[in-house]
């Protein structure tokens, strides 16, 4: 059942950037961070954000894997197996750049 949850919420609010875009999403604390330039910004059970550097998808056990190319896309097979451009990784807040309130810029 929250394996179902899970991934009905990911699938709400998943991103489909377009390259040369960079996807942003917002905590529930309203933190914003962005995806780098082509890539996905996805909130997470926990509240948090994490990004990647392509586009990411969800393996049949409901783990998400991205593409590590830059504006890379990911699909999953009909067995669920997941194929990434230039392979696959893990999203992680260390591909995010966090937006500061009143700094829309994103510099720190």
């Amino acid at each position: 059942m929250q394996r179902w949850f899970l991934c009905l919420l990911l699938m709400t609010f998943f991103s489909q950037s377009a390259i040369g875009q960079s996807a942003c999403k917002s905590t529930f604390k309203g933190e914003i961070f962005c995806a780098p330039p082509g890539g996905s910004a996805i909130p997470v059970f926990d509240g948090k954000i994490v990004c990647a550097p392509g586009r990411c998808v969800l393996d049949n056990m409901g783990f998400l894997h991205c593409s590590k190319a830059q504006g890379g896309g990911a699909a999953t097979d009909n067995m669920g197996k997941v194929f990434c451009l230039d392979g696959c990784i893990k999203p992680s807040r260390d591909y995010c750049t966090e937006i500061n309130k009143g700094n829309e810029n994103g510099r720190n």
